[in-house]
């Protein structure tokens, strides 16, 4: 099923025009911009969890690929906590190519969270005309320019493909060296967890679940998981029973559950962990209704 930015964005998502002389990759995964105001701006103005950088190749022949130049290549989500030298977060040697043919540009940078190409790579100024013809132009020259009314709407419509970036995991938007050093079993298992929520994430609000609410899910995700996993003794919330962090029997691993299925977030206070044979068990039932199943149980 076709994957489109409609089904990334939430209702208060904004989109920032930015023009790149090439698509968001593993070799860049970073938003990088020649003056550090433009991150101070960024900082002030960009929401990390709801907004998004839309890359457009220029026209001119410093987008060096043909078919990047004037097109709409990826949609980004940043984040804006800290800005980066750029030849500290890409690779040693795309840096040092970089840096030699374009010497001055782009030292500073936000890392990428998660980024999407724009399949196909559609013509930039027949989806978001105006947009287009302001980026390049003062005051956007060099920064970023949002994106409204009609052309908003036209760009939710096209179709999108997830792009893995640097070797890593985007999914879990966070770093903790330390903790994956000294618990990487514990570390590793609160990444499965938060992928499987962050991929129910990426597909709610879309065809594939047109009956489910459109979900959501903190940036602190690992962590959360961490922390429950860390419960002595670890049970399961539905049926009571232990759980451990590497069962042999995959039906006894642990797996994430929201309390309140009608309420779509992930958060902290609607997220629990349960064996993930209870979990398939409940399905969207109530905690009662699964509890009750339970007890047949025991007596059959």
């Amino acid at each position: 099923m076709k994957l489109t930015i409609s089904a990334i964005a939430r209702p208060n998502s904004r989109f920032f025009l930015k023009s790149e002389y090439g698509p968001l990759s593993s070799d860049w995964p970073v938003v990088a911009f020649s003056l550090k105001a433009i991150g101070v701006k960024l900082q002030r103005d960009f929401r990390p969890d709801t907004d998004f950088i839309v890359y457009t190749g220029t026209g001119g022949a410093a987008t060096r690929d043909p078919v990047h130049r004037a097109r709409l290549l990826s949609v980004v989500r940043i984040d804006t906590q800290e800005i980066r030298r750029t030849e500290t977060a890409i690779p040693e040697d795309v840096w040092n190519w970089a840096h030699a043919n374009y010497p001055g540009q782009w030292e500073n940078c936000f890392r990428a969270l998660e980024g999407w190409k724009i399949v196909d790579y559609p013509r930039t100024a027949e989806v978001v005309h105006d947009s287009y013809a302001k980026i390049g132009k003062y005051p956007h020259r060099g920064g970023v320019l949002k994106i409204v009314g009609k052309e908003r709407l036209a760009l939710l419509k096209l179709a999108i493909a997830p792009i893995p970036l640097a070797g890593e995991n985007l999914s879990v938007e966070v770093e903790d060296k330390a903790a994956s050093a000294t618990e990487p079993e514990m570390f590793n298992e609160a990444k499965r967890i938060a992928n499987l929520i962050f991929a129910r994430v990426a597909v709610s609000g879309t065809t594939l679940e047109h009956s489910a609410p459109q979900r959501t899910a903190p940036d602190n995700l690992v962590i959360n998981v961490r922390e429950l996993l860390k419960a002595k003794p670890l049970v399961c919330y539905l049926c009571g029973g232990l759980m451990h962090v590497k069962p042999r029997n995959r039906l006894l691993q642990p797996s994430p559950d929201r309390i309140d299925s009608s309420i779509a977030d992930y958060g902290v206070q609607n997220l629990k962990l349960a064996h993930l044979a209870c979990n398939l068990g409940k399905n969207a039932s109530s905690v009662a209704e699964f509890q009750q199943w339970l007890k047949v149980l025991k007596h059959v």
